[in-house]
């Protein structure tokens, strides 16, 4: 997936400081991060690594007092959070097919909802 950081800091009600068209399509550690991925640094102690950071967009709190230098942030209330809000949407929780697997026991009077999922050698 493929989306702008101008499209990611509107998810977050961010504010973005530099090329709100750059394209984002992964997350990671502001250690590993390449290019076309985007990280966070929630304080001082890790604007060392911004330096030579090649991501596409960074988080950061929006107090925090960060250099530029060309770089495309993203200033949120909360980067953490943030953060764990678009891993939701780069990576998206699979819900189990509804249903019951042939090997599932499922006991008499027992009435299961709509959506779910009893998974095999399950006994319900």
């Amino acid at each position: 997936m493929n989306f702008s950081v101008k499209e990611l800091a509107e998810r977050v009600s961010g504010r973005v400081e530099g090329d709100s068209t750059r394209p984002v399509n992964g997350l990671a550690s502001v250690v590993s991060a390449g290019p076309g991925q985007l990280t966070y640094v929630v304080g001082t102690r890790y604007l060392r690594f911004l330096a030579e950071s090649k991501a596409a967009a960074i988080l950061v709190p929006s107090d925090l007092d960060v250099p530029a230098n060309g770089l495309t942030l993203i200033r949120v209330a909360n980067p953490e959070f943030a953060f764990s809000i678009l891993l939701e949407l780069f990576h998206p929780h699979r819900r189990p097919a509804a249903g019951v697997h042939a090997s599932a026991i499922v006991g008499p009077g027992v009435t299961l909802g709509l959506r779910t999922s009893v998974g095999p050698y399950a006994g319900v």
